[in-house]
């Protein structure tokens, strides 16, 4: 039933092309440098997707300008989209690595929503060039994945702060695909404080020239949010790859999320975008 009901909103969410108000406009022809706009759209529980909230109730990283909206289709509207500005600086063509999105403290009010939003298996709805994307808010490790001397029904939550987003384009200036993967808990789990970068760097980045502020050798693991108290200094990163793709075209690239039926309910928990 979740599963036919999740359908439905994606169905009525790509149902109408956007129609952005005159400060957000909406472009399909990019040149080298242009700004790509990252909008989001919503958070919820995965399992009831049409329970849905606006992506700020969540204390997430807001441009240091403060948001500001863009107007709704007719899909949007009746797929509970509220599209609202991200801090998310994407150019197109430039290829960005271990950005710092914002670096926060949480209180224990902030750790705890995360943590319950994390309990329930919240998902975020984001935009991209009208390309809808998705991820799961963290992560519930259990039994021998939450960390050495973790008994066989502890659990732990770890909330992702690092996204890495793979844009395709057609070499003409289009965006033909779009998709995007957090840091996962890898097999065998992890300790709290362990800094093992190399299982969550998603690129090396070799023989390709990254720009934007971030540092490379910074450990991208999940923060662990199991104790709902204050935690200090949080980074929020993301990186930005760019590849040609002789294999999609901007004119058919709908088609694949018109055959979302074919996707399994129970969709890979560290990559939930269409491919």
């Amino acid at each position: 039933m979740a599963r036919a009901l999740l359908l439905a909103v994606m169905a009525l969410t790509l149902g109408g092309s956007a129609t952005a108000e005159e400060e957000l406009p909406s472009k399909h022809r990019y040149d080298t440098g242009d700004d790509v706009v990252l909008f989001a759209s919503k958070i919820g529980p995965f399992e009831n997707p049409t329970e849905t909230y606006p992506y700020y109730d969540l204390p997430f990283c807001q441009p240091p300008e403060g948001t500001r909206g863009k107007a709704e289709s007719l899909g949007e509207a009746l797929g509970s989209d509220r599209l609202v500005s991200t801090p998310y600086v994407i150019k197109y063509g430039v290829n960005v690595r271990h950005a710092i999105l914002c670096k926060k403290s949480l209180d224990a009010a902030a750790v705890k929503g995360f943590r319950d939003a994390v309990m329930q298996g919240y998902y975020w709805q984001m935009y991209m060039d009208e390309l809808p994307l998705w991820g799961f808010v963290g992560e519930v490790a259990k039994g021998a994945n939450a960390g050495a001397g973790a008994s066989a029904s502890s659990e732990r939550y770890f909330l992702f702060t690092y996204l890495s987003f793979d844009v395709f384009h057609d070499g003409q200036g289009h965006i033909v695909k779009v998709t995007v993967s957090s840091g996962p808990i890898r097999g065998g789990g992890y300790a709290a404080g362990t800094e093992d970068s190399s299982e969550y760097s998603e690129y090396s980045g070799a023989g390709t020239e990254y720009g934007g502020e971030g540092n490379g050798t910074a450990p991208l693991v999940p923060v662990d949010i199991t104790v709902a108290g204050d935690i200090k200094d949080v980074e929020f990163k993301y990186s930005v790859r760019w590849v040609r793709s002789d294999f999609d075209s901007y004119d058919s690239r709908m088609d694949r999320y018109l055959a979302v039926a074919l996707l399994p309910h129970h969709l890979e928990r560290h990559r939930l975008a269409v491919t």
